[in-house]
């Protein structure tokens, strides 16, 4: 039935067989149709005498033939082992999340880290995990939100609201608010300990675990020259008696008077740079 197939098929195509062509091309059907049988070609024996030029044309158009039969019938056919498929499903990619680096990590004019201004709404969880991002790490202390009791010994602009403080080895970022919304109150990068306002009513922040070096886009770095923090971008220097001296930035703010009026305050230890530190100026 299938050679009877074929056959009609190779007189659809314009070739009627001889019987001389019958002959020479047993070989051929019998070779095909075992072929077809496991959809594939079979391999030719050891004996299998090479074929004269003029048919190969011929033996083409017959192997065309018999694919197309191979196709149409492959699905009704219970002789037919069909070829196994594996699906193929692609692996994930993994894209690497990329954190946008501020192009200036700190401002000391006008009160600008790692692209927040003094005084900013954000996001603290985006801010946090924003900044862990960052070359130098995660963040090394959380304070949690806490909240200043509404104590009548304490200034009124600062009881009874949640707080957050957050450190990055010596940077400290507090916030004011709640997890997806909160000012920007007050940042400072260096030695704590040399800064009047970086404790904050009563919680104390851990001593740095180490210095992340941060260099301002004008050139102000914890250990830099303090006598370069000259008027009339800084105020006159105030000199504490304990070997400290005070910059004050405080035109970073509003010019009419209105509260509140942020600040920046560089302390300097001898002739160097010890903390820098930027405030909302609130009370």
């Amino acid at each position: 039935m299938v050679e009877d197939e074929l056959r009609s098929e190779l007189r659809g195509a314009g070739l009627d067989p001889s019987a001389e062509f019958k002959a020479r091309m047993d070989q051929e059907f019998d070779d095909a149709l075992a072929g077809r049988r496991v959809l594939g070609v079979t391999a030719p024996s050891p004996g299998t005498p090479r074929r004269a030029g003029w048919m190969w044309p011929v033996i083409g158009a017959a192997a065309a033939c018999i694919a197309l039969a191979v196709a149409v019938t492959v699905g009704n056919d219970p002789d037919v082992v069909a070829p196994a498929t594996t699906d193929v499903t692609p692996e994930p990619t993994n894209q690497p999340t990329t954190v946008p680096v501020p192009d200036a990590l700190m401002e000391v004019l006008n009160g600008s880290l790692f692209g927040m201004r003094i005084g900013d709404i954000v996001d603290v969880t985006e801010t946090i995990a924003r900044i862990d991002a960052l070359d130098f790490g995660p963040h090394t202390y959380d304070s949690g939100w806490y909240r200043v009791p509404d104590d009548p010994s304490i200034d009124s602009c600062y009881d009874d609201q949640e707080y957050r403080g957050v450190m990055w080895g010596d940077v400290l970022i507090i916030f004011n608010g709640s997890d997806s919304s909160a000012e920007v109150m007050r940042w400072a990068v260096g030695d704590h300990a040399s800064m009047d306002e970086v404790f904050f009513l009563g919680e104390e922040v851990p001593t740095p675990d180490r210095s992340n070096d941060i260099v301002s886009v004008e050139g102000i770095r914890v250990g830099s020259d303090a006598g370069a923090l000259q008027p009339p971008e800084f105020d006159v220097p105030i000199d504490s008696g304990d070997g400290r001296l005070v910059f004050g930035v405080t035109d970073i703010g509003p010019q009419d008077g209105s509260l509140p009026q942020p600040f920046v305050k560089v302390y300097a230890s001898g002739e160097q740079v010890s903390g820098i530190l930027a405030d909302t100026g609130r009370c």
